[in-house]
């Protein structure tokens, strides 16, 4: 595979980015309410290639990938959750806490429509939340994994406040769908699984959804290990002004 000058433009180029853009339904599907901890962490990692959504301290979004469980074998039964942190030239490793991550939400959110309603996300921070003891409207988790033409939007965008991206999210499912109209082999559309990050990034912008704490740590020479060989098999190594390599 080609290296790329940021790992934006990494999962941008994935050649597998076609592909899964015919199988939305299963990015909405990959941490839903009902999993066990088990199953939902094991869709989390089990491509290294995957980016997913967390929520911070301050309600914001925040992008992870190259998700990477240590644990989780026979031989080795405690889980030990890495990923990396930033998307330009260079990524930091984190471990990050998984039951946090992968913590069942079933929430009670605004319609679609009146989210649709609203014509700028300061409109949608706006929007009153609903009582928790209602219909529950929103069943997934604390994470949210992006089909890849979401991915691509959020990345493009370098906003993290949800509300935004729910507006960003809404218009370009409904170009996504527009554009494939005409197609018959795709399994579920842009504007369904807009709707199910629409619903989650509210939660994260109204604090339903809880923070997904990660640490960073320089001395874990497995992380470190794991990490550096990421950089380099998909990241151009950077050089300095004489030519040769940092």
């Amino acid at each position: 595979m080609l290296l790329q000058r940021a790992w934006k433009e990494v999962f941008n180029l994935l050649p597998e980015n076609e592909q899964g853009n015919r199988n939305i339904s299963a990015f909405s599907l990959a941490v839903s309410a009902g999993k066990s901890q088990k199953e939902k962490l094991r869709s989390l990692t089990e491509d290294v290639d995957t980016v997913f959504l967390v929520a911070d301290d301050e309600k914001n979004i925040v992008i992870l990938h190259s998700p990477k469980n240590f644990g989780g074998m026979r031989t080795r039964p405690t889980n030990k959750v890495a990923a990396m942190i930033r998307l330009g030239s260079t990524a930091n490793g984190v471990l990050i806490n998984e039951k946090a991550a992968l913590e069942e939400c079933r929430l009670v959110m605004p319609t679609i429509d009146a989210i649709g309603q609203c014509a700028t996300g300061i409109d949608i921070a706006a929007l009153a939340c609903p009582a928790q003891s209602g219909q529950v409207t929103f069943p997934g988790s604390a994470t949210f994994i992006p089909a890849p033409w979401l991915r691509e939007s959020i990345l493009n965008s370098e906003i993290s406040d949800p509300f935004e991206l729910i507006k960003i999210a809404m218009t370009e499912a409904r170009e996504f769908d527009e554009a494939h109209k005409d197609e018959t082999n795709f399994d579920g559309k842009a504007i369904n699984h807009a709707k199910d990050f629409s619903l989650w990034a509210f939660g994260v912008g109204k604090g339903l959804i809880k923070e997904t704490r990660f640490k960073v740590k320089p001395d874990d020479e497995e992380l470190k290990g794991y990490c550096g060989s990421r950089q380099r098999d998909r990241v151009l190594p950077l050089t300095g002004s004489d030519g040769n390599i940092l």
